[in-house]
């Protein structure tokens, strides 16, 4: 061997199999940071706590479930109530009943957890298409998801109302980024099961609106969201209310009964950690 020859070794990134190696060390990372973000959330959804509301639910299911007809009078309430009754998160008693006389509490605590995880999946989803990073997302929840869980705990209707606020973020984004707007188009139908659910699906209609005028200013094609928007609205009259419980939906607003400033200002950081 000459002095002008050298021998090549192979460096260590070029060594054969050390890419692959590596490859299942990320997928564990991954596969780690994935389990722990699950154990949290699990465990913020964890709390028993139960406060009256729960059982003024179950109630409402009990008498609905035992009745010949809807309940349209108040026999829980001493003083004289406006008729009919409005009981505007009616469907969600109707739900929990069943599930805890068949259940327990272990049947109302599963569709928390179900419906906790699939919101937080659901929004997980919206940011990732709009191109955020995994670990930026998971570590945006860590310190805003106590404040959203809170009302896990217990389960209340507004569980549903967060389910399908994060639902239709996703659609919209969809519908945004590709332009196809055929999911969006079947939304209305979502609006009836959340009218009737709870009164949180005005927040639905108020993101519609704020997605068609932010459309119309970026000159895009802002009808279906328009149209999305006005069909909703119709939907949510398929109630055993009718025009009544519109009605009376903007005197309990105007009666500020959702106004106490602690429950707003958790209404406020739950809202904080669905828009981030």
């Amino acid at each position: 061997m000459s002095g002008s020859e050298h021998v090549l070794h192979p460096s260590p990134a070029a060594a054969p199999g050390a890419t692959g190696s590596l490859r299942p060390a990320a997928l564990w990372l991954k596969a780690a940071l994935a389990a722990a973000f699950l154990a949290y959330v699990l465990n913020c959804l964890a709390g028993t706590t139960a406060d009256p509301d729960l059982w003024g639910f179950l109630a409402f299911g009990r008498l609905f479930w035992h009745s010949p007809s809807f309940p349209y009078e108040d026999v829980f309430s001493f003083t004289p109530t406006l008729k009919p009754w409005i009981y505007h998160e009616w469907l969600s008693g109707v739900i929990f009943y069943p599930l805890y006389t068949a259940f327990g509490a272990p049947g109302l605590q599963t569709l928390k957890y179900l419906l906790g995880l699939a919101t937080v999946g659901l929004l997980y989803a919206a940011a990732r298409l709009r191109g955020a990073h995994p670990l930026a997302v998971l570590v945006t929840f860590l310190p805003l998801l106590p404040q959203f869980i809170n009302f896990y705990h217990p389960l209340r209707p507004q569980v549903f109302t967060f389910f399908f606020l994060a639902l239709l973020l996703l659609v919209l984004e969809r519908a945004r980024l590709t332009g196809r707007f055929r999911p969006l188009f079947l939304f209305p139908l979502v609006m009836v099961a959340w009218a009737n659910l709870h009164g949180g699906f005005l927040a639905g209609l108020g993101v519609l609106l704020l997605y068609g005028v932010g459309e119309a200013l970026s000159r895009r094609p802002a009808w279906p969201y328009f149209l999305t928007l006005a069909l909703g609205t119709l939907a949510t009259l398929i109630n055993p209310y009718g025009l009544a419980y519109w009605k009376f939906m903007a005197y309990v607003a105007d009666a500020g009964t959702w106004l106490d400033p602690y429950y707003l200002r958790l209404m406020q950081e739950a809202d904080l950690v669905l828009m981030l």
